[in-house]
């Protein structure tokens, strides 16, 4: 976790927070759904550093683990994983308010996924899901969300539905860009793609044309931003 704003981790993901941002000047841009295609890409390293940034800029923001199969926030952040987003959907805790924990960092709190599910795709598909974003819209400046991935899963796809937008976190060398071409071709999902967060290698000698795209962010945790459209463009070349 970046923890100082003149740090290069830490200026990283304020290049990536303003490029949304601006990206997005014109619409609503108040719950982000950060995602992938495949395991182990980044994807809740990027939405808890992401929801970071934002703090760091004055802004109130709530992080929500929606990956109730493999939930990682809570130890990002030194929080009780339970009770959380799970038992409140399962109308276990009638209480949202009291199961959202603040961090150690000014402006940034945190819904921990909860307890273990038998049916998670069922609780992040529900009305009673839709309606909890709705509402923590009003009430934070921005809400996080870090879900499974989108084509391995069907639980980001849901989820998917309930918010603004959806960042997808590409890793050089490991992501398959037939999967994230696949999901431009998914109608409901492409009207809220906001871009791609890409982790790159620092040494760009290594890695052929892709040192073009990836400038001066690493794979020990830089990160630079592309529109969707942009991204996949490249990959044609």
């Amino acid at each position: 976790m970046a923890d100082s704003l003149s740090s290069p981790f830490a200026e990283s993901f304020r290049d990536l927070r303003t490029n949304i941002v601006f990206s997005q000047a014109d619409r609503k841009l108040k719950s982000i759904l950060v995602t992938g295609t495949e395991i182990s890409e980044g994807k809740s390293t990027v939405c808890g550093n992401l929801a970071f940034a934002f703090a760091l800029n004055g802004k109130r923001v709530l992080v929500i683990d929606c990956d109730l199969r493999r939930p990682s926030q809570h130890r990002m952040f030194s929080s009780k994983k339970t009770p959380g987003l799970s038992d409140y959907l399962a109308g276990v805790e009638p209480d949202v308010d009291t199961l959202i924990q603040p961090t150690m960092h000014e402006n940034l709190f945190i819904l921990s996924a909860g307890n273990k599910t038998p049916s998670p795709n069922e609780l992040l598909g529900s009305n009673k899901m839709t309606e909890l974003v709705e509402r923590l819209e009003r009430e934070w400046d921005y809400v996080v969300l870090d879900t499974p991935p989108l084509l391995l899963l069907s639980d980001a796809t849901l989820v998917s539905r309930a918010v603004d937008g959806i960042l997808m976190v590409v890793r050089m060398g490991y992501t398959n860009r037939n999967l994230l071409k696949e999901v431009q071709k998914l109608n409901h999902l492409r009207q809220r793609l906001l871009g791609v967060a890409i982790i790159g290698p620092s040494d760009k000698t290594g890695y052929g044309k892709y040192g073009r795209y990836y400038g001066r962010y690493g794979y020990k945790g830089y990160y630079s931003y592309k529109s969707y459209s942009s991204y996949l463009e490249e990959q044609k070349n």
